[in-house]
């Protein structure tokens, strides 16, 4: 891979490859994790993480839901661990807590497993790294391990997390009955084809991601915005912009968007980005949103595979026959672009870790950190 690219970028770039070297070996992985009955048993499922790995987990908490028949959310760590008043179950087998940390050392997701674990159900850890402090917390741990690569803001981490929960929900589709054999089996033809697709439309896709940075260099504040779960997508891309140029971004979905932040007042400096997709049930909205953006001065650029937006600056993405996999490609554009940003302001990720921002050195402030949970109600 070209050794002039940044960190990031080359992260970009060896997705497609990483889909191919880990996309078997998650599907076993999502098989084996639980027994036939184990997973009949379940009833509801509970998710978390935090950073990257809460935008997985609610990706993972919507896939679960469209696949299966469970009862399933996603709340953050802090609330799950330390405040939330959780329900003693009848049946331990019933419920399931699925806490995402590709490191393992997150804290507080930590305390989220352990606090399951002890009380509420099956806690089911989803990381890189067994033997962390989220893992050995947990009952179960399905292994997202993958290969080690240069630092920069999580992007292979998060695409590895996401394609985990992908296999996750479509082997419990598959195993309540929600999903027939044959429809599971062409999700699964679908993910293993990615890559493919990836790589023949990886190059144009950068290319605009590119002239999109150029644009966008005197923004002054991002914000992302798609329904269902391209709003997640756009979480994530919230995320990529605060990392690599340490700008203000939000996330929102269309409709919000005329109640909230329509009402911005830096116009000028105010980059909107839509996500928007053919066949789309929304696309009429986002549409009236795109008219109004462009026509307010904003910075309007759009994530799409659709052909007839050429009002607007546009990075497409590939059309797919499963749209539920799109949460595993709209990510990468929207990586990119905070990507060449960064570059062009000659940017240090994560502020470099120096000077107001150098307690968080080696995670200090969010990883291995005493675990503490509190005290449950007593039975009756």
């Amino acid at each position: 891979m070209d050794s002039t690219l940044s960190a990031m970028m080359r992260q970009i770039r060896s997705v497609p490859a990483l889909y191919a070297e880990i996309n078997d070996m998650f599907e076993q992985q999502a098989r084996s994790l639980l027994t036939r009955q184990e997973i009949l048993a379940l009833r509801d499922v509970t998710l978390t993480g935090c950073g990257d790995s809460y935008c997985a987990a609610q990706l993972g908490a919507a896939l679960l839901e469209q696949f299966t028949d469970l009862h399933c959310a996603c709340k953050t760590s802090i609330d799950l661990a330390r405040t939330d008043w959780l329900e003693r179950t009848e049946d331990p087998k019933q419920s399931a807590w699925i806490g995402i940390s590709v490191s393992g050392a997150v804290t507080r997701v930590a305390e989220v497993m352990k606090r399951a674990r002890l009380h509420h159900g099956l806690s089911i850890a989803v990381t890189g790294n067994p033997e962390s402090l989220v893992g050995t917390n947990a009952d179960r741990v399905l292994h997202a391990a993958i290969p080690p690569f240069e630092f920069a803001p999580g992007v292979r981490s998060y695409c590895a997390s996401v394609l985990m929960m992908t296999h996750l929900a479509v082997c419990w589709g598959e195993v309540r009955g929600t999903l027939s054999r044959q429809r599971a089996e062409q999700l699964r033809r679908s993910m293993a084809d990615l890559p493919t697709q990836l790589e023949q439309t990886m190059e144009p896709m950068l290319q605009e991601s590119l002239a999109a940075a150029h644009m966008l260099q005197s923004s002054r504040n991002y914000e992302f915005i798609g329904a269902g779960t391209s709003f997640h997508s756009g979480w994530f891309g919230m995320a990529k912009i605060l990392e690599t140029l340490g700008m203000p971004g939000t996330a929102c979905n269309p409709e919000d968007w005329f109640h909230t932040q329509y009402f911005i007042k830096d116009l000028s400096g105010t980059s909107t980005c839509l996500m928007t997709y053919a066949g789309s049930g929304t696309r009429d909205r986002e549409e009236e949103l795109l008219f109004h953006a462009k026509n307010m001065g904003r910075a309007v650029w759009v994530v799409t595979d659709r052909e007839d937006l050429i009002s607007y600056p546009c990075i497409h993405i590939p059309a797919l026959a499963e749209p539920a996999l799109r949460p595993l490609v709209e990510c990468l554009p929207l990586a990119a672009v905070s990507s060449d940003l960064c570059d062009l302001a000659q940017e240090l990720y994560m502020r470099g870790a120096e000077g107001p921002w150098s307690p968080c050195t080696d995670c200090a402030l969010v990883a291995n950190g005493t675990l503490s949970i509190p005290e449950e109600p007593s039975a009756g």
